[in-house]
């Protein structure tokens, strides 16, 4: 297998194994940090996954170049991060893990990409049927948590066509997540094939082959089949099974779930479950019916009847088994404390899953899955599951009955076998343990003088810490005449002492299991997780755990070894008067003779302190937009986020840097919530919220100056169309020292200034708004008196004009606005000046001296006439077909860079639109220059764009084909009109729409 490299900056700081596995060019690594000591999986993914699929590749012709071959590579590159997107974003509706960080290398060789994906490592549920028989309630669990998932999926728009016990992960609060990569998307079921590395013994039978076409029940299926392993003893179905029959039922379910896990896992598709919510749904009502216990699905083995044997066998084997049973004993713990260890030279070869170690990813806007919300259906699904789950278990935990330890029968004696010195009635020694009845018989003198009763009553019970001391005497003059007489022992005697060791190793054994319930259900207490939570000042630790909390106390120390500690109440300890942006380590401790498995310790850094101030909102440059800015007191991070929500749309969340950032294509008159939110460990006090609602932007029109003589200003305007702002703020001011602030309801105003010879600044601008409408008044006037329009063959209007006055030194300046859009300025140094001809538009036209020359004049408008339709060159607009498609991502593309894909209306905020057009007939060539003129207009028709590129006639086409790329596309979600002009002349008029 190819050795994983150590790429930077993804595997920074991180020691990396050999793969443990190598499958379709996807190798899986283990990787540890060398700095927290952490866990992960490292997935490469290689693409192509061998050279024979590049050979494959080239020989059937899919590709004539290497470069061909590479781009199509880095696609399918893409196109995995895609898919881990897709996952991280699910991971916010519930049922599945994210990968931490991924990154795409290119081979050492140049033939292709490698996809490095990143995860924590954690317990899959392969490994958990492994090592840990299921329950009843848990494999219930697991299935309504993998339906709850694969329904989310499908809300989402994707089918999860990888489903499989290495893909499925336990997490920390003993859930079931899907953490890796197989969707597919919905909307193309029909026309994908599964790839290889998604296929695995789980695969539906139908998907035979890559050429096999999918269906909607796959998902179903390998659900179906994962249940059947788990009620079948670990065991999938036959492969015989599989060629068209049904399965037999799963050989533990009962036949309630049986039926139901065989429709899931039919050969049949049309016969299984139509989706995962469906399944669910008849999980939920087999519940309701029947009651589901937390006990094993695989019944433990009965005990085995002891039999008869000799002394010496007896013995053995009970020596025997009670040394298995304390080296068991004495294993598992020591493994338990060698599993907890992981040093440095072995964190490369680690291969055994933790019981986990899920690390959870920040959070982050799900605004473009807001419609992906589960169903009401699996929600009800989750809902009544829960309910029943929670009646499953007493309370308080039932203690295990007593363990049933067999002995022998009583041992009966035929007294016509007994010499005759020994005829007399034997002594009968009755031992009663635990309610049960045993005779032990002793034939000797001193036994028959102890006069113990023949038929034992109650008062006969013997207490356990009398019983070696009564075998002890019933024996012992046994062996005093054994050891007097040298003769062989009688057969009385073996039987008494067989028995007599009988009772000694099974005492033993009782007294070990009693050492190991002990040890088990007593000594060792388990924490099954810790969660800590706190800010600047405080820290909640909460403790998971079945123990007393009487019993706990949680300790917490700085990184100074100044500690404190504090008692468990209702599972949860309190630490107050914390230091700010300091680590503290938290354990966890028990009192009494007990000792602490599981999640024992922790740790916890306070976040620094940093106080917001004058926190404020006003209105942007452009209607929708708003600008935000703030002050800071405290330490501060590198990047701020904001996020912005309404009532009804989820938080949006941007980064900026700085202490203002201006944010576009707000709803107006929509109430907004913006909250400033650290990139870091800053823990933000202060005004850190606010509430802002958007309005259309308010500035003055046509501001311009009335009257300029005898020190008196006179300044006029016009409010934009469709407002009336109730207040104007108009200020004047110069270098001089002079600066005066009036408001006024009026659109006009006047100033009295102290020297007419002197410059001025007036700004003009609404109340509550930022846009201003500055205007310049200088000492030198001069009076535009006459202005003539033209518009040229070229596509351009002439402007010309006569004026009065000084003859301006730098020239004019000449500012125009088509159809309200933003002002441009051209410059000239005659009085005449081209600007852009857009037909069918209304042209506002301010011509003043360049420089700070004062312009006293008045506002100059035209309306441009309609268009005529394009019809030149033997070619109309009729003979031309325009189609909108995705712009390719070459600098000079053509129709060939297209995919069928590409062709659509619909486009994202960001994406840049093309035109393919196409004309019938024939042409004629020419080099004529033209113009084409690009006009975007929103829904109600009003301009938002307008953009012109220079051509020639046969520069545009290559054969019947000519591209066109849009200028600029909106920014706003809505609906659109783009019309194209060529020379002037309207060539057509095309929708679309901005999601």
């Amino acid at each position: 297998m190819p050795e994983p490299k150590l790429i930077s900056p993804l595997l920074d700081g991180f020691a990396i194994g050999e793969p443990m596995s190598d499958h379709h060019g996807v190798r899986c690594c283990p990787a540890l940090h060398e700095e927290t000591g952490n866990r992960f999986i490292v997935k490469i993914i290689s693409i192509p996954a061998s050279q024979v699929q590049v050979d494959a590749l080239f020989l059937t012709g899919a590709f004539s170049s290497q470069d061909e071959a590479l781009s199509y590579f880095h696609d399918l590159s893409k196109s995995i991060l895609d898919e881990a997107e897709v996952l991280s974003k699910l991971t916010k509706l519930e049922g599945f893990l994210p990968y931490l960080a991924s990154q795409v290398v290119e081979m050492s060789d140049g033939t292709g990409y490698e996809v490095y994906l990143i995860s924590p490592y954690k317990r899959s549920l392969r490994k958990q049927m492994e090592v840990a028989p299921f329950t009843h309630l848990g494999a219930v669990n697991l299935a309504l948590d993998l339906c709850a998932a694969l329904a989310t999926s499908r809300r989402a728009g994707y089918l999860y066509a990888d489903l499989k016990p290495g893909n499925i992960f336990l997490t920390q609060t003993h859930g079931w997540r899907i953490g890796d990569l197989g969707f597919i998307p919905l909307s193309s079921l029909k026309y994908a094939s599964l790839p290889d590395k998604y296929r695995s013994e789980y695969t539906a039978p139908e998907i035979s082959d890559a050429m096999s076409e999918l269906n909607s029940t796959i998902d179903v299926y390998a659900l179906g089949l994962i249940l059947y392993q788990i009620y079948n003893n670990g065991q999938l179905p036959s492969e015989a099974s599989a060629e068209g029959d049904p399965f037999p039922a799963p050989a533990y379910a009962d036949y309630e779930l049986a039926e139901i896990i065989q429709k899931a896992c039919d050969p049949d598709p049309s016969k299984r479950w139509a989706n995962p919510g469906e399944m669910g749904q008849a999980i939920v009502a087999y519940m309701q019916r029947n009651t589901i216990n937390d006990t094993p699905i695989i019944p433990p083995p009965a005990e085995p009847v002891i039999e008869p044997e000799s002394e010496e066998s007896i013995a053995s084997d009970s020596e025997n088994e009670l040394t298995e049973m304390m080296n068991d004993l004495l294993s598992e713990e020591e493994t338990q404390e060698q599993e907890s260890l992981l040093t440095s030279e072995e964190a490369q070869a680690f291969t055994e899953e933790p019981s986990s170690d899920e690390t959870v990813p920040s959070d982050e806007s799900t605004a473009e899955l807001t419609d992906v919300a589960l169903t009401q259906e699996v929600e009800d699904i989750l809902a009544q599951a829960d309910e029943l789950i929670s009646h499953e278990l007493p309370e308080p935990v039932v203690a295990p009955e007593p363990i049933d330890v067999p002995f022998p029968a009583p041992i009966i004696l035929d007294m016509n076998d007994l010499e005759p010195d020994q005829e007399e009635s034997p002594a009968v020694l009755v031992l009663k343990v635990d309610g049960d009845e045993y005779a032990a018989v002793d034939s000797s003198p001193e036994a028959e003088q102890d006069e113990i009763p023949q038929e034992p009553t109650p008062e006969t019970e013997i207490s356990d810490d009398d019983i070696d001391e009564i075998i002890e005497e019933a024996l012992e003059p046994e062996y005093t005449n054994m050891q007097e007489e040298d003769e062989p022992p009688s057969s009385g005697s073996k039987l008494r002492a067989f028995f007599a060791i009988a009772s000694i190793l099974v005492l033993l054994v009782v007294a070990c299991l009693g050492v190991s319930y002990y040890y088990r259900q007593y000594y060792l207490q388990n924490i099954h997780n810790i969660t800590l939570n706190g800010d600047v000042y405080s820290l909640s630790v909460q403790v998971h755990s079945d123990i007393n909390d009487s019993l706990l106390s949680v300790i917490c120390t700085d990184t100074y070894g100044n500690s404190r500690t504090s008692s468990v109440a209702n599972g949860l300890a309190q630490f107050t008067d914390l230091t700010p942006n300091t680590q503290y380590r938290v354990q966890v401790k028990i009192s009494g003779t007990h000792r602490l498995t599981g999640v024992t310790s922790g740790t916890f850094t306070t976040p620094t302190q940093t106080e917001i101030m004058n926190f404020t909102a006003v209105a942007g440059p452009e209607d929708g937009s708003v600008i935000l800015s703030f002050a800071v007191n405290g330490p501060e991070p590198e990047n701020w986020i904001v996020a912005c929500s309404t009532q009804d749309k989820p938080a949006q969340t941007t980064t900026f840097r700085g202490h203002t950032i201006t944010l576009t294509g707000l709803d107006l008159e929509e109430n907004y919530l913006f909250k400033l939110i650290p990139d870091g460990q800053q823990y933000l006090t202060g005004t850190r919220e606010l509430y802002y609602t958007p309005k259309k932007i308010v500035y003055a029109q046509d501001l311009h100056l009335t009257k300029c003589s005898d020190g008196i200003i006179s300044i006029a305007w016009s409010s934009p169309e469709g407002t009336n702002p109730t207040k104007w703020v108009v200020r004047c001011y110069n270098d001089e020292g002079f600066d005066e602030t009036i408001t006024t309801s009026d659109t006009n105003a006047q100033f009295s200034v102290p020297s007419p010879s002197s410059s001025y600044t007036i700004d003009v601008t609404a109340e509550g708004m930022t846009v201003k409408s500055p205007l310049t008044v200088t000492p030198n006037p001069i009076t535009v008196t006459e202005i003539t329009k033209e518009v040229t063959e070229d596509g351009n209007l002439r402007l010309t004009w006569v004026y009065s006055g000084n003859t301006p030194s730098q020239g004019w300046s000449v500012d125009y606005s088509i159809d309200g859009t933003a002002a441009v300025t051209a410059e000239c140094l005659s009085c005449e000046v081209l600007i852009p001809y857009y037909p069918g538009s209304h042209y506002d036209i301010n011509i003043a001296p360049a420089g700070d020359v004062t312009y006293l004049g008045k506002l100059y408008t035209y309306d441009a006439p309609e268009a005529d339709t394009f019809d030149e060159y033997k070619v109309s607009a009729e003979d031309l077909s325009f189609s909108m498609c995705l712009t390719p991502d070459k600098e000079d593309w053509d129709r060939h860079d297209l995919k069928d894909k590409d062709y659509r209306n619909e486009f994202s905020i960001g994406e840049k639109a093309s035109f393919l057009v196409k004309y019938s007939g024939k042409r004629t060539k020419s080099k004529d220059d033209m113009v084409i003129s690009y006009i975007v207009r929103d829904g109600s028709g009003a301009p938002i764009s307008l953009d012109r590129e220079s051509t020639t006639w046969n520069g545009m086409w290559d054969g019947r084909y000519c591209e066109l790329n849009i200028p600029k596309m909106p920014t706003v979600v809505g609906s659109y009109s783009i019309e194209i002009y060529f020379n002037g002349d309207l060539a057509s008029t095309e929708q679309f729409t901005i999601i």
